[in-house]
């Protein structure tokens, strides 16, 4: 049977899963299959619909697989142009003239189309659909399909019932439906689940420790970089950071997807698949294990890999010199360069003053060449 459906949320009070099961259900096609009490099956249902579903939420959240998005056409605004007096007026029309307009389509369809098997019809479809193939960057097939078949509908309508020969305003809905209708990676589940992730993560930074860069003179016993950590000043803390590289304990991933909707198992393993997560991989380059290990705090643990790009330039060879001037004056002195310059500049003010008042001296060896000596010894030693 082909049934047309009108569907309200605010008529529908469940759970989105509830919903997500629903939009399986009707579109499928077909019912449930349900035991008899006296053994067997019962009779299976079946049906095709056409579902309108209005309301002032979408169906789709973020964490909406893939496939119910790819059955839902998501249309935002009013048919009416948000015009409240023609909205109004409807009303009375639906009331008056229910069933009028489907019961003439669906005479036309059959004397004119069912002679020949409806091949002529389904000839029509299949070039609505080549022409819009050819306008339109929209990726999804059941997108298309589905918006070609309203644009023949569309087209039957005003040339059957309103006696319009013209169908450009037929095609010109169907490209406007497809440009606003959400691409293959926009309703991707996997893309979306990352780039939340990628958000949460970068949103917290604080709460990952830090490894923190240094150089073997300041401690020769230092063997790795791994032994010296900065700890996040938060009481928990979510791993690692180091070189753009965000290393995430197992359980905080886990609980974060689960508490997000998100199915943990299939989003980790599709995220090593796409190169998301580094995993752990053998000599061929198969994927072993989602996860690596890594020291954290004096132990071994495994971890999630998140690599981020960095966003800043890189740094042109000057700048890359004056940092680690920069560091290493304050390593060597405790000052920046800047006040290193200063105390060196005030010190050759003091030594000035002190020849000066040498030269009115008869001591054998002046003040002024101790402070020459130690100085040259600073300098020596930093």
């Amino acid at each position: 049977m082909i049934y047309r459906y009108g569907l309200d949320e605010k008529q529908v009070n469940k759970s989105q899963t509830e919903l997500e099961k629903l939009v399986y259900m009707l579109s499928s096609g077909i019912s449930k299959i349900r035991g008899n009490k006296s053994g067997g099956v019962q009779q299976m249902n079946t049906w095709k619909t056409i579902i309108l579903a209005t309301g002032e939420e979408t169906i789709s959240t973020n964490n909406t697989t893939t496939g119910v998005q790819t059955r839902c056409l998501e249309i935002e605004g009013s048919p009416f142009d948000y015009d409240e007096k023609s909205a109004s007026n409807i009303y009375e029309i639906v009331s008056n003239y229910y069933g009028t307009a489907g019961k003439k389509f669906i005479e036309v369809i059959i004397e004119k189309y069912s002679k020949d098997d409806y091949r002529d019809l389904k000839k029509k479809l299949k070039q609505i659909q080549e022409e819009l193939e050819k306008s339109t960057n929209n990726d999804i097939r059941s997108y298309l399909t589905a918006v070609s078949l309203v644009v023949l509908a569309d087209i039957i309508v005003e040339e059957e019932i309103m006696e319009n020969k013209e169908n450009d305003s037929s095609l010109k809905m169907g490209k406007e439906i497809l440009s606003n209708l959400e691409s293959q990676k926009d309703i991707d589940i996997i893309d979306k689940c990352y780039e939340y992730i990628k958000s949460w993560i970068l949103s917290n930074h604080k709460s990952f420790d830090k490894y923190k860069e240094y150089f073997s003179f300041e401690d020769p016993r230092l063997e790795t970089e791994e032994d010296v950590v900065e700890k996040t000043s938060t009481s928990r803390s979510f791993g690692l950071y180091q070189n753009n590289v965000y290393y995430i304990h197992r359980y905080i991933l886990e609980d974060k997807l689960k508490s997000s909707g998100y199915s943990y198992n299939k989003i980790v393993r599709e995220f090593a698949k796409r190169g998301y997560i580094i995993p752990k991989r053998d000599e061929q380059g198969n994927i072993l294990e989602n996860t690596v290990q890594k020291k954290f705090r004096g132990k071994n643990a495994r971890m999630f890999a998140f690599p981020m790009k960095p966003v800043e330039k890189e740094l042109s060879e000057d700048e890359r010199k004056e940092r680690t001037e920069e560091f290493l004056s304050m390593v060597s002195t405790g000052m920046s360069v800047k006040k290193r310059e200063e105390f060196y500049a005030e010190v050759e003010k003091q030594i000035k003053e002190g020849e000066e008042l040498s030269k009115n001296n008869d001591t054998e060896e002046p003040p002024i060449e101790e402070i020459k000596k130690m100085m040259k010894e600073f300098e020596k030693n930093n």
